[in-house]
Parts: C-alpha cells; structure tokens; sequence
C-alpha cells in the first residue's frame, strides 16, 4: 500500500511537471497556461485583457459602427417588423449598406442584388450578434433593444467589448462557410492574438500565423492543409480581424488559395493584450 501510495504521489509530481513545462509548439506557454488561455476568455483568470479605446479609435471599428447603426434604427422605430423568416427588412437593409462601413465588389458590380439580408454577410451578421449578446430580442415578429440594448448604445467601449466577446466565445465562427471543421478558428483564437502580439512587428503572410496555429492543434488538421489553412486565414483574419479593425491584409485575394499578408494595426495593440508565457 506504501509503495502504491508513493508512486501515486510520484506519478502525481511528474504530470504537474509536465503541465507547468514550456512547450515550443504552444509558443512557449505550458500545457496549464495554454488551457487557462482556451477556457478562460475574459473570465477572472483570462490571459486576454481588453483595454480602452478613444472616441475616434472607436469609430474606425467597422463592426462596431454597423451593429451601432442598426441599434439606433430599432431604437427609433421602438419595434421594428422583421420579415417572415425573421430577417431584417429590406430598406432597413439598404439603409444600413449605405452607411458604408463594409462595401461589396459583388454588389456594387450588380453581380449581387440586395434584395435581403443574407445578401450581405456583415449585416447579417450584425443582426445575428446583437441578439447572440443579448442586446436585441425577437418577440412576435418584432425586434427591439433589450435594457441592455439600450445602456450599450450610449457606450461605445462597453458595446464593443460586448459584441467583441460574444463573437468570440458565443458566436458560431464557421456559419455559412461550409468548412467541415467548425472549430478551426474559433478555437484558440486568444492563441492567435498572441501570435500577432508576438510577430506582429511587420507584414508577414497568413499562412506564417497558419502554420504555428495548427502546430498547436494538430487535430484541426482533418482534410487538405492549404483548405485548412484557407479556412482559417478567413475566419481570423478577413473576418474577426477585419470585422473589428485588428488587422491590415495587402496582397492578392484568390478563391482557392489567400495570398496576402498580415498586420496587427495599432488599434489591435490597445485593445488587446496577452499575458506572454511566464516561461
């Protein structure tokens, strides 16, 4: 019983070690720093930080603008009458493109007609997230803002981290993109913002940050690596990245294969901050 008390305790010691030991393919976090930085976003714990924006930052953020935007048109209508499946009408629609905070080369070219809210992702999105944070709410074919709604749209910091947060943790990231892997992304993505805190420094090409993030998920790995790493250059970068003005993208678009750079803007290294290793 001693003897299989002492390995117990031994076994014990050894596995702690371990968890607290600096891993290269985790960037030099240790397995225990790695799950606090997966499990616990924005909780008391959270190697993520968010910090304070000024007014004019704020009002680069495009996300930011359009979910604002949308708010201030329910909140003038009281209750705004969706359609029957529950979208936004259409010269709410129209309106909120207007704004120009996103721009379509689909739709400009008249290859897209805006005749509804899924014709133009970002509004879409918009309406989607504002009821994932909990600051719209449907009700008999009606939207209006919640009391929380309400309180955020005279806070643009506190709408941000709202919406920032529910994107990340509550918002489904593979929505309408029909790769198999919904959590490539979305999975580490405080992981991810480190990398660019780490290289961030000057351009570097996508699949740079690419290919240190499947070295720390291997298991994401499920199909070919360049749709792999297509998928998750565009739900970090083009969208997340793009969406809340963290990063700048210079170099050819192609459908199969991004071709491009990346850049944290100095937006990115004021809102967001990572706890480095301790390694």
């Amino acid at each position: 019983m001693d003897n299989l008390d002492e390995l117990n305790r031994y076994l014990k010691k050894y596995a702690d070690q371990q968890n607290i030991k600096a891993r290269s393919d985790f960037e030099g976090y240790s397995a225990l720093e790695m799950q606090i930085l997966l499990r616990g976003c924005f909780q008391e714990r959270s190697l993520i930080k968010l910090g304070q924006l000024d007014r004019e930052e704020l009002e680069t953020i495009p996300l930011l603008q359009l979910v604002k935007q949308l708010l201030i048109s329910v909140q003038q209508l009281g209750e705004m009458k969706l359609t029957p499946k529950g979208n936004l009408p259409v010269k709410v629609v129209k309106d909120l493109y207007t704004t120009e905070f996103f721009e379509s080369q689909v739709i400009e070219h008249g290859l897209v007609k805006l005749s509804k809210e899924e014709a133009f992702y970002p509004i879409h999105l918009s309406r989607i997230l504002a009821e994932v944070a909990g600051i719209t709410k449907k009700r008999k074919g009606k939207l209006s803002l919640t009391k929380k709604g309400e309180k955020l749209l005279k806070d643009d910091q506190q709408l941000l981290e709202c919406i920032f947060k529910s994107y990340c943790l509550d918002f489904n990231w593979a929505y309408g993109d029909g790769h198999e892997v919904e959590e490539t992304g979305q999975l580490g993505f405080a992981f991810s913002c480190f990398l660019l805190q780490k290289y961030g420094d000057q351009y570097r090409p996508s699949e740079f940050y690419g290919e240190r993030y499947f070295q720390a998920f291997p298991s994401l790995l499920t199909s070919r690596k360049d749709a792999c790493l297509f998928v998750y250059d565009y739900r970090t970068f083009e969208r997340m990245g793009e969406y809340f003005g963290l990063v700048t993208l210079k170099g050819e678009f192609k459908v199969i294969r991004n071709n491009y750079e990346v850049k944290p803007t100095p937006l990115f290294r004021k809102f967001i901050k990572i706890t480095p290793p301790r390694g």
